[in-house]
């Protein structure tokens, strides 16, 4: 059964062409000249229950755009995009609670929070309840192989011990 199915997905962008100097400039403010990039080119593909895909390619190969449009953050201009059977620009409040996309954008995430402070920030913002949290912690520490960094149940903040995991 497949939990994302994705069919002749493409996104163009539609860029200002801006010219150089000044007078081509001023030529630009009446008469704009646009061009059309395309980010995403007619991809297609599934993902079945249980699979693990990663999503690889040279910069500007169209990945996080395709990402953004697996979650609804993006609108695609052709093909079709559903995740466990929801369409993610609906952006239904029962699919917003299954997923959580984290950028490796420094305006997106805040680098000197520690992982598990970032994932316990999400878990507020989206209201996962604490056992669904922890299960999630859990799971992916395994998955990544990374439970020693989450082994570290206790902070020191202040002045008292709080649990995080």
């Amino acid at each position: 059964m497949s939990i994302i199915k994705v069919e002749n997905l493409s996104k163009t962008y539609r860029i200002h062409e801006k010219p150089a100097g000044f007078t081509n400039t001023v030529k630009d403010l009446f008469a704009r000249k646009y061009i059309d990039k395309k980010a995403v080119d007619d991809i297609s593909f599934s993902v079945n229950k249980g699979e693990i895909v990663g999503l690889l390619g040279e910069n500007g190969a169209g990945k996080t755009t395709t990402l953004k449009m697996l979650t609804g953050i993006l609108y695609p201009t052709g093909g079709s995009v559903t995740v466990d059977g929801y369409t993610p620009t609906q952006r239904k409040k029962a699919f917003l609670k299954k997923i959580c996309f984290v950028m490796g954008n420094k305006s997106d995430i805040n680098w000197d929070l520690p992982a598990v402070d970032t994932f316990r920030y999400q878990q507020v913002v989206y209201n996962v309840p604490d056992n669904v949290y922890h299960e999630n912690v859990s799971m992916l520490s395994e998955l990544l192989d990374a439970k020693h960094l989450f082994l570290i149940l206790a902070w020191l903040k202040a002045g008292r011990l709080v649990q995080y995991c």
